[in-house]
């Protein structure tokens, strides 16, 4: 897949650079939708070399589909936080950005759910807000070690 696809893919990419790789969790589907309509979030998780000019690469799968997941990391792990379409989510997957594979049930947001905002330092993923409403007052923290 090349950037320009990699990109046109769907607003609900997130994307996190570790080292000299970024990795690409889920999206929004547009054959199944058009992008006003997020009805068909994908499971994919591409990646790139950053040095390099190369396509991106299938780096391995979701353990389901979403769009919208925000992602934060610890540098050696990254963690992609709940999300939408098809549905709203509050799954946290994991990876570990050396190898890839497939994403790693790491728990759930609780309460948290759909789009939200994600920062981490050393080790702690902090997520605020989200949707439906009730989420948008919440701030969650998860230790990524």
């Amino acid at each position: 897949m090349s950037i320009q696809q990699l990109f046109l893919k769907g607003y609900g990419v997130s994307f996190k650079i570790v080292g000299g790789r970024g990795v690409f969790p889920g999206g929004d589907n547009p054959a199944a939708s058009p992008l006003s309509s997020p009805a068909g979030g994908l499971n994919q998780i591409d990646y790139i070399t950053i040095a390099t000019t190369a396509n991106a690469t299938d780096f391995g799968d979701l353990t389901n589909s979403r769009g919208l997941a925000a992602t934060a990391s610890n540098g050696s792990r990254g963690v992609s936080f709940v999300g939408s379409a098809p549905a709203m989510q509050n799954t946290i997957d994991y990876i570990t950005f050396a190898s890839t594979g497939n994403a790693i049930d790491f728990g759930d947001g609780g309460s948290q759910s759909g789009t939200g905002g994600v920062g981490s330092k050393i080790g702690r993923g902090v997520f605020m807000g989200g949707d439906p409403g009730p989420a948008r007052d919440r701030i969650s923290y998860i230790q990524i070690d």
